[in-house]
Formats: structure tokens, sequence, C-alpha cells
């Protein structure tokens, strides 16, 4: 068992791992430079997911849902989604490190000296593990926004040329409005779906960032000395439509169970990458979308299984609505 932890960055995965190292008696330090957790937004998740994660840290996922999606209208292709919610994710954050040790500093690469184990945990950054080559990031603006123009019950999306705008229902006349596109300004995106929707309303917040596209298969060292990776850092998004909150946190478990069972973190990496192996397929996909549409085919017909794994967690009804409107992304070139 190691005897001193030290957890950079407070994200939602290393949030959820300190929490449940503690709450197993392990003392932890988390270094987390951000003197604000977060920003006033509804992130979307699975939400059978996050209620069984929560569970191994006594928390009730119900207590941070914000918005619980009916339906989703992708391109003007309408399904209904049954386990899909929005939650408020710096409240949860903040519960998980409630009353633990957090440093409000950088953590620099000279702290391997002092601790046994250090987690990376600090998303797209990957501040302390060896930076990747042809790393793929994505890039990303967000907004909260008051309006009365939507339907409280509905995720909107339009699509990009590799990635896509949306408007997540935060309750109260509240809405999430971004975009992320490896190709297109997401700035662009932004100002398409405000015109196609006809949105008027004041601007509350707003923040830009990056989305690590790549997954874990494609993301080593996950271990580097005794520096060892977790969440974002390592990859854990689904490729293409950016969900990574319960990947990250169900990552956070492995790596939680490995440091438990003294197991050796090389393990841990196998683990990782088998976990996530059904991501591999989407990823390479993507290389392939600015590329002509019939070298598509095989690649589409490959990922199908991890498609179709995406529309049962989703909970979509009628699933052929979700898979036409995903084939539709993929193979698309006009904006």
């Amino acid at each position: 068992m190691y005897k001193k932890i030290a957890i950079v960055g407070a994200g939602s995965a290393g949030a959820f791992l300190a929490s449940l190292l503690t709450q197993a008696g392990v003392n932890v330090d988390i270094y987390e430079k951000s003197r604000k957790i977060g920003c006033f937004c509804a992130w979307g998740t699975i939400e059978s997911e996050l209620k069984n994660l929560l569970k191994y840290v006594g928390l009730n996922f119900e207590d941070y849902i914000l918005s619980k999606v009916k339906r989703m209208i992708v391109d003007d292709i309408e399904l209904k989604v049954t386990n899909l919610v929005t939650f408020n994710k710096p409240k949860l954050i903040y519960d998980l490190i409630k009353g633990l040790r957090v440093l409000r500093t950088e953590a620099t690469k000279e702290i391997a000296e002092k601790y046994d184990l250090i987690i990376d945990a600090t998303g797209y950054r990957r501040s302390l593990l060896p930076k990747l080559k042809n790393d793929l990031l994505t890039p990303t603006i967000e907004y909260v926004i008051r309006t009365k123009d939507l339907n409280e019950n509905t995720i909107y999306i339009k699509f990009g040329k590799i990635g896509y705008a949306w408007i997540f229902p935060m309750g109260d006349g509240y809405w999430h409005i971004g975009a992320g596109d490896i190709v297109v300004n997401p700035i662009l995106l932004v100002r398409k779906i405000f015109k196609k929707f006809n949105i008027k309303g004041k601007v509350t917040c707003s923040c830009e960032s990056y989305i690590r596209s790549k997954p874990p298969a494609y993301c080593k060292p996950i271990v580097y000395r005794n520096i060892v990776g977790c969440g974002e850092s390592i990859g854990t998004v689904f490729p293409i439509t950016g969900e990574g909150i319960a990947h990250s946190m169900k990552c956070s478990l492995i790596l939680f169970n490995h440091i438990l069972n003294g197991e050796y973190l090389e393990k841990y990496e196998e683990a990782v990458i088998k976990e996530f192996k059904w991501f591999n397929s989407i990823f390479k996909l993507t290389w392939l979308l600015t590329g002509p549409r019939f070298k598509l085919v095989f690649p589409l017909l490959k990922s199908s299984l991890s498609i179709l794994k995406y529309v049962k967690r989703l909970g979509a009804k009628p699933p052929t609505a979700i898979i036409k409107a995903l084939i539709k992304l993929l193979l698309r070139r006009k904006i």
C-alpha cells in the first residue's frame, strides 16, 4: 500500500478517486491550482452509471440532477432518450472533496520526490505525464444563457465537420450552449445553432477549453515512474461525442481497486486499455472524416458494435434514429 499519495487535478476523475481513497483510510493530498472548480454549467451524463458510481462514496445522484432529458433533436432527427440527464458538476465535485486536504497550488514534477504515488488527473493538459506525440485535442467554447425560447426537456445538437454544437437544459430557464470541432471554428458552430433555433437571451458565463479525443490505447505511457494517469489525461472521453464524465470516474474506480489491492500499476494500465477498447474503432474513424466517403464504409461497419453500445447506454428510442444521426455526422461534409 502506498503511504503518501498525491492527486493532481480536482475534476470528476481526481475528486472521485480522492473520495474513494479517503473513505478507505488512505491519506491523500489534492493539488488544484484553480480557485473555482468548474463553471456554472450543466453537464450531460448517463444517469444509471453515475448513480451506481456515487454509491461507492455514499452520495445520492438525484441531489445533483438539473434536468432529466426526454428527447434529443440531432440535426432535425428526433429521438427519445431514457437514461440521459444534465447535472450540477461543480456541486458534485465540491461535495466529493469536502473536508479533504486540498492544496491550492500548481503541482510541478518536483513533487515526485515527496510522494510514493502521484495521480495525473489534469485532463487534456496531462501536466505530469510525458506529452503525447500527435495528440488529438478538440477545441471547445461554452456559454451559459438564460432564455425561454427552448423546450426544457430537450437537448439540441447541430453537427460540424468533426464535432458539433450543443444546447443542454439546466432548469429554471438556463441553458448550457457550446461547441467543439477539430476542423470548424467552435464559435462559428455556436452562431449557427443560435440562428437555427432563433435563440435570444442573456449570456451569464463563458469559457474555452479542449477535449482529448485519443482513447487510452493511444495515450501511453499511462504509468511513468511513480506517476500514473487517470481520466481524460489518458483519454477516457468517447471520441466524436466528447462524453467523458462517467468514463473518467469508472477509470478512477479501476485505479482505486488496483491501489487498494496492492497490484502492480502495469496491471492497471492493461485493465484501463481493455475497459475502453470499444473506443478504438470510433477513434480510428475520426481520422478518416476529412477524406473521401468511400474510405469510411469499412471502418463504419467495424465500428457498429461500439455505436450500438453507445446507443444502449443512452436508452435511445428508437435505436435506429441515433444510429442514423451518428452516421450522418460521420458522413457529413457541409455545415
